[in-house]
């Protein structure tokens, strides 16, 4: 399971047979999960940045 956590590795792996449906399901959950949780992230900043603006601070 070297690969869970790189995109680039799950990939080549896929491509050179070594991943099955189950491992395939497993890696783009845990992508999802990841994207999600950077939006999430994201999302939360851009509001601080915002609720700042609004308070007249930088």
């Amino acid at each position: 399971m070297r690969w869970i956590r790189h995109p680039g590795r799950a990939l080549d792996a896929y491509l050179d047979g070594e991943l099955d449906g189950r491992d395939v399901d497993r890696v783009a959950a845990h992508l999802g999960h990841y994207l999600l949780c950077r939006q999430r992230a994201a999302i939360t900043l851009q509001i601080r940045r915002s609720l700042r603006t609004m308070a007249g601070r930088t």
